[in-house]
């Protein structure tokens, strides 16, 4: 007599009543009338089984066995690297996106313009794009162009190489990528590569960007809105989102592979930066003047310690 799985049993159980195979009862309800069941003869009754579970293999299934499911990853956890979302909203990574795509415009108005200086500062917007990107590609939340951020911090790295040069070919290359920058933040899709090549933190986060960055953050934007009471009022949803950046900066210098990772000493005042961005940040939006004054006093000072420790 062969032997059979027991799922096979279940499975012609499930069959006949899905109700009684998941552990339902049957509805009560007055039995109908029906024929007399057939009597059989010993030829036909020879092909049942007398008890199934003689011929069973096998450990016998439970159904209510939650450790026999597939396990799947709890949408908490992280993938491993920098948290972002600890140091920046996702939300101001896209604005500052979509600010550096506008002002794109002015550097690439004309030829003229472009190899009178725009192509210097053109190279820094596209070179802060492909920072931002590289950000959004890693960060651990749902934000916007998350799918196209490999591509897209790519291309923005590729073209501000490309802006080191004034000719017409890096004046058009530049022209056509501020184009499909500009089509991106109106909805559309620019044709990057499926396939990117890897990240170079140590380019990405290279330290003249990142502190000619903080200094227009901190000297030009924060500290103007902490001047006095009246400024606070006005600018302080301004200086918000240049605390948020800060606060990403902080971090981006200490990412794997840039030139600072895995310096300890680096890395504790990076995170004594972050901790007071982030500080100064809530209180901007929670309009708290003095507790604002202070986290700013505590940035400034975490920037001060470190440009002595390295600047020399």
């Amino acid at each position: 007599m062969p032997r059979i799985p027991y799922w096979i049993l279940l499975v012609g159980l499930a069959t006949a009543n899905p109700g009684l195979a998941f552990g339902e009862s049957e509805p009560s309800a007055e039995k109908p009338a029906r024929a007399r069941p057939p009597e059989w003869g010993d030829e036909a009754a020879s092909v049942f089984f007398t008890d199934v579970r003689d011929v069973l293999v096998g450990e016998r299934p439970s159904l209510g066995d939650s450790s026999r499911r597939t396990e799947q990853s709890s949408p908490d956890q992280r993938a491993p690297g920098i948290a972002w979302s600890d140091a920046v909203p996702g939300d101001v990574v896209i604005t500052e996106i979509k600010r550096t795509v506008g002002q794109l415009e002015a550097s690439l108005a004309s030829p003229g313009k472009f190899r009178g200086g725009g192509n210097a500062a053109a190279e820094k917007h596209f070179r802060w794009l492909a920072l931002l990107f590289a950000i959004v590609e890693e960060f651990d939340a749902e934000v916007r162009w998350k799918r196209e951020a490999a591509g897209l911090r790519n291309y923005a790295a590729a073209v501000a190489e490309a802006c080191s040069g004034t000719d017409e070919s890096a004046y058009q290359r530049a022209s056509l990528a501020g184009q499909d920058f500009a089509d991106l933040v109106r909805g559309q899709r620019p044709a990057v590569s499926e396939n990117p090549s890897a990240d170079d933190w140590s380019q990405l986060a290279d330290m003249s960007l990142v502190m000619r960055r903080m200094e227009l953050s901190l000297e030009n934007r924060v500290k103007a809105a902490l001047a006095n009471r009246k400024s606070f009022r006005r600018l302080s949803d301004e200086a918000s989102h240049e605390a948020a950046l800060l606060a990403m900066l902080a971090s981006a210098t200490v990412h794997e592979g840039s030139d600072y990772a895995g310096d300890d000493d680096f890395e504790t005042l990076a995170r004594k930066l972050q901790v007071s961005s982030r500080d100064l940040m809530k209180a901007l939006e929670n309009r708290e003047y003095e507790t604002a004054q202070q986290s700013g006093a505590a940035v400034t000072r975490s920037c001060a310690e470190c440009h002595d420790s390295y600047r020399g």
